[in-house]
């Protein structure tokens, strides 16, 4: 799992391709930082599959 600049992330799936998703929880926490806390996400979407 990687997690992207732009509050996304993205998981592998096999080899070939990778998944991105991102969070669509309204109340998820934030870091100090400012950054999504991603283990307090409830809800997520799939925005992409992507062949590596």
């Amino acid at each position: 799992m990687t997690i992207n600049d732009d509050e996304s992330f993205e998981v592998a799936i096999g080899s070939s391709y990778t998944a991105t998703f991102v969070s669509v929880d309204q109340n998820a926490a934030l870091t100090k930082a400012g950054r999504i806390d991603w283990a307090s996400v409830e809800f997520v979407k799939l925005t992409a599959i992507s062949e590596v």
